[in-house]
């Protein structure tokens, strides 16, 4: 009898020890509550931000915290685990995913929106159109000169600045044509996007490379302010197309038309194996009020229809 009484303890102890460990491994996060750090690329700060503080308003008892990086820091820090969620402009790469699945796991990837590089000319500049190819090659380093550009307008050695060496600009400038080259060592990489503007506004031969999420919010105090420091490049797609006016700058009805050669896309990739705050958040982005705001900031819905008016001067 004594021996059964022992029996049962063990058993009554080893229940509880059960119970208690998977407490401890038990999701902290609800959808709607708790606390969690996600990554995102810098170029969307002001975005994500807006959606957080409109998340957090509906959900009170969610904390989300944002480490805003460089793309190449935010991939390193998320492929770590450091976090269950990354807002960026790329999906994962080849080796990533090789990584990914020899973890037997498989990142949810979900369009957000369309976003674009933004070239930045200096307000003194009158003819603010350039060609795709022109822009090919001060990128190669074959045009270094503004007399080089075919509308002939300006001259001087070009000086371009970009906000980061390992951010998405300059990654989306890379593959597009450089491929395994590297920049021309003539680039300058200020690491600040608002340095960038900075930049752009004091020098006259310089030309700026940045994420338009910066400089397309029309709801953003600071945008007038940018606009008396610097221009926003037309792109034409050929010298022809820049002759019957056809240049296009990077903002939402051109991105929805195809029109501008520089869109890119934005995407959450997620790593979470439970439906908590991460995974609810990523829907949040990608449902009607994180694609209003995404509209309002100036972008292009990924999964929202939007209408384009045509209004006549």
């Amino acid at each position: 009898m004594m021996m059964n009484k022992k029996l049962l303890f063990f058993f009554l102890f080893f229940g509880f020890s059960c119970s208690e460990n998977d407490e401890d491994n038990a999701p902290k996060d609800t959808p709607t509550s708790g606390k969690i750090t996600i990554l995102s690329d810098s170029a969307y700060q002001p975005i994500i931000q807006s959606a957080v503080e409109v998340f957090t308003t509906k959900y009170p008892e969610s904390n989300i915290s944002v480490k805003y990086l460089n793309e190449y820091d935010a991939w390193s820090q998320f492929v770590n685990d450091s976090a269950k969620l990354l807002i960026t402009s790329r999906k994962p790469n080849e080796k990533e995913i090789e990584y990914f699945n020899q973890l037997k796991f498989d990142p949810t990837v979900r369009p957000l929106a369309y976003d674009a590089l933004a070239f930045l000319l200096h307000p003194s500049v009158k003819d603010t159109c350039l060609t795709y190819d022109e822009i090919r090659q001060i990128i190669t380093g074959e045009i270094t000169d503004w007399k080089n550009i075919a509308s002939g307008t300006k001259s001087g050695k070009i000086q371009l600045v970009m906000d980061n060496a390992k951010g998405s600009s300059a990654r989306t400038l890379k593959e597009q044509f450089l491929g395994k080259k590297n920049f021309p060592s003539s680039i300058t990489a200020t690491q600040d996007f608002q340095k960038v503007i900075d930049w752009v506004a004091e020098h006259p031969n310089s030309l700026g490379v940045i994420p338009v999420s910066w400089v397309c919010d029309s709801n953003d105090p600071k945008l007038l302010s940018f606009f008396s420091k610097i221009k926003v490049a037309e792109i034409a797609a050929t010298e022809v197309s820049r002759d019957r006016g056809e240049g296009y700058q990077p903002f939402q009805a051109y991105l929805a038309q195809k029109k501008y050669s520089f869109t890119r896309e934005i995407f959450a990739v997620g790593r979470y194996f439970h439906s908590g705050l991460a995974s609810n958040f990523s829907s949040f982005l990608a449902g009607p009020k994180g694609q209003l705001i995404f509209l309002k900031s100036g972008l292009l819905p990924a999964t929202q229809p939007i209408r384009i008016q045509s209004i006549k001067q």
